[in-house]
Protein backbone atom coordinates (compact mmCIF):
# COMPACT_ATOMS: atom_id res chain seq x y z
CA UNK A 1 0.00 0.00 0.00
CA UNK A 2 2.70 2.35 0.51
CA UNK A 3 4.23 1.54 -2.84
CA UNK A 4 0.73 3.15 -4.02
CA UNK A 5 1.29 6.16 -1.93
CA UNK A 6 4.50 7.07 -3.14
CA UNK A 7 3.25 6.51 -6.63
CA UNK A 8 0.68 8.73 -6.49
CA UNK A 9 2.24 11.65 -4.75
CA UNK A 10 4.84 11.65 -7.84
CA UNK A 11 2.20 11.09 -10.32
CA UNK A 12 0.87 14.84 -8.76
CA UNK A 13 3.89 16.03 -8.28
CA UNK A 14 4.77 15.86 -12.01
CA UNK A 15 1.27 16.41 -12.76
CA UNK A 16 1.58 19.48 -11.13
CA UNK A 17 4.68 20.82 -12.69
CA UNK A 18 3.59 19.96 -16.44
CA UNK A 19 0.40 22.13 -15.06
CA UNK A 20 2.78 24.89 -14.12
CA UNK A 21 4.77 24.59 -17.42
CA UNK A 22 2.01 24.95 -19.43
CA UNK A 23 -0.12 28.06 -17.82
CA UNK A 24 0.67 29.87 -20.65
CA UNK A 25 -1.90 30.49 -23.39
CA UNK A 26 -4.77 27.74 -23.85
CA UNK A 27 -3.68 26.10 -20.31
CA UNK A 28 -7.71 25.36 -19.66
CA UNK A 29 -7.53 21.97 -22.05
CA UNK A 30 -4.01 21.00 -20.98
CA UNK A 31 -5.23 21.20 -17.36
CA UNK A 32 -8.37 19.02 -18.15
CA UNK A 33 -6.41 16.44 -20.09
CA UNK A 34 -3.87 16.56 -16.89
CA UNK A 35 -6.54 16.55 -14.43
CA UNK A 36 -8.26 13.54 -16.32
CA UNK A 37 -4.78 11.73 -16.57
CA UNK A 38 -4.18 11.89 -12.59
CA UNK A 39 -7.99 10.73 -12.14
CA UNK A 40 -7.02 7.64 -14.19
CA UNK A 41 -3.88 6.85 -11.75
CA UNK A 42 -5.35 7.49 -8.57
CA UNK A 43 -8.68 5.54 -9.19
CA UNK A 44 -7.50 1.97 -11.57
CA UNK A 45 -5.27 0.68 -8.83
CA UNK A 46 -8.80 0.91 -6.39
CA UNK A 47 -10.42 -0.88 -9.06
CA UNK A 48 -8.42 -3.14 -9.17
CA UNK A 49 -8.27 -3.77 -5.93
CA UNK A 50 -12.36 -3.64 -5.52
CA UNK A 51 -12.11 -6.73 -8.21
CA UNK A 52 -9.70 -8.61 -6.08
CA UNK A 53 -11.89 -8.10 -2.98
CA UNK A 54 -14.73 -11.02 -1.84
CA UNK A 55 -18.12 -9.18 -1.87
CA UNK A 56 -19.68 -12.56 -1.35
CA UNK A 57 -18.56 -13.31 1.78
CA UNK A 58 -18.74 -9.79 3.36
CA UNK A 59 -22.47 -10.29 2.81
CA UNK A 60 -23.13 -14.08 3.26
CA UNK A 61 -25.19 -13.87 5.98
CA UNK A 62 -26.08 -17.54 8.20
CA UNK A 63 -29.39 -17.56 10.21
CA UNK A 64 -30.11 -19.17 13.16
CA UNK A 65 -32.63 -21.63 12.76
CA UNK A 66 -34.31 -20.88 16.28
CA UNK A 67 -34.62 -17.09 14.96
CA UNK A 68 -36.18 -18.40 12.18
CA UNK A 69 -38.67 -20.84 13.41
CA UNK A 70 -39.75 -18.75 16.60
CA UNK A 71 -39.94 -15.36 15.18
CA UNK A 72 -40.31 -15.85 11.16
CA UNK A 73 -43.18 -18.87 11.34
CA UNK A 74 -45.61 -17.05 13.63
CA UNK A 75 -45.17 -14.12 11.51
CA UNK A 76 -45.94 -16.45 8.42
CA UNK A 77 -48.92 -18.09 10.04
CA UNK A 78 -50.31 -14.84 10.89
CA UNK A 79 -50.19 -14.13 7.05
CA UNK A 80 -51.38 -17.07 5.84
CA UNK A 81 -54.36 -16.74 7.91
CA UNK A 82 -55.11 -13.20 6.74
CA UNK A 83 -54.21 -14.18 3.53
CA UNK A 84 -56.97 -16.68 3.38
CA UNK A 85 -59.79 -14.30 5.46
CA UNK A 86 -58.84 -11.72 2.30
CA UNK A 87 -59.26 -14.23 -0.54
CA UNK A 88 -63.11 -15.78 0.80
CA UNK A 89 -63.83 -11.71 1.53
CA UNK A 90 -62.95 -10.93 -1.37
CA UNK A 91 -64.42 -14.24 -3.82
CA UNK A 92 -67.88 -14.26 -1.26
CA UNK A 93 -68.70 -10.82 -1.17
CA UNK A 94 -68.12 -10.87 2.81
CA UNK A 95 -66.76 -8.43 5.20
CA UNK A 96 -62.96 -9.46 6.43
CA UNK A 97 -64.46 -8.56 9.80
CA UNK A 98 -66.59 -11.71 10.12
CA UNK A 99 -64.09 -13.61 9.44
CA UNK A 100 -61.85 -15.42 11.93
CA UNK A 101 -59.17 -18.27 10.34
CA UNK A 102 -57.25 -21.13 12.86
CA UNK A 103 -54.59 -23.00 11.34
CA UNK A 104 -53.41 -26.08 12.75
CA UNK A 105 -49.94 -27.65 11.86
CA UNK A 106 -48.62 -25.26 9.77
CA UNK A 107 -45.47 -26.10 7.25
CA UNK A 108 -43.71 -23.03 6.81
CA UNK A 109 -41.46 -24.21 4.17
CA UNK A 110 -44.48 -25.47 2.17
CA UNK A 111 -46.54 -22.72 3.22
CA UNK A 112 -49.18 -25.28 3.92
CA UNK A 113 -51.35 -26.27 6.61
CA UNK A 114 -52.65 -29.45 8.11
CA UNK A 115 -56.01 -28.14 9.34
CA UNK A 116 -57.86 -24.82 8.50
CA UNK A 117 -61.02 -23.92 10.10
CA UNK A 118 -62.91 -20.79 8.84
CA UNK A 119 -65.18 -19.09 11.59
CA UNK A 120 -68.16 -17.46 10.40
CA UNK A 121 -70.19 -15.03 12.15
CA UNK A 122 -72.53 -12.30 11.74
CA UNK A 123 -74.04 -11.67 7.72
CA UNK A 124 -70.96 -14.32 7.21
CA UNK A 125 -72.78 -16.85 9.08
CA UNK A 126 -75.29 -16.49 6.26
CA UNK A 127 -72.98 -17.51 3.31
CA UNK A 128 -72.79 -21.15 1.19
CA UNK A 129 -70.22 -22.65 3.51
CA UNK A 130 -70.22 -26.07 1.34
CA UNK A 131 -69.18 -23.64 -1.44
CA UNK A 132 -66.03 -21.80 0.61
CA UNK A 133 -64.85 -25.17 1.72
CA UNK A 134 -64.56 -26.20 -1.86
CA UNK A 135 -62.72 -23.06 -3.01
CA UNK A 136 -60.54 -23.31 0.00
CA UNK A 137 -59.47 -26.94 -0.52
CA UNK A 138 -59.05 -26.21 -4.36
CA UNK A 139 -56.57 -24.21 -3.66
CA UNK A 140 -54.73 -26.87 -1.90
CA UNK A 141 -53.88 -25.33 0.49
CA UNK A 142 -54.50 -27.78 3.70
CA UNK A 143 -57.95 -29.35 4.51
CA UNK A 144 -60.50 -26.65 4.94
CA UNK A 145 -63.33 -26.87 7.29
CA UNK A 146 -66.42 -24.23 8.08
CA UNK A 147 -67.91 -23.10 11.30
CA UNK A 148 -70.68 -20.96 11.89
CA UNK A 149 -70.78 -19.16 15.11
CA UNK A 150 -73.97 -17.84 16.03
CA UNK A 151 -74.37 -15.07 18.96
Amino acid sequence: MSEYAIGVFLICTLIGLFSHLSYGGKGDVSRIALSVLMLYVVISPLASMAKDMDFKSVFDVDFNEEIISDGYEGIAEDAFARGIESAVAEKFSLSEENIRVRVVDFDFENMRAGKISVILSGRAALADYKSIEKYLNGLNIGVCECEIEIG
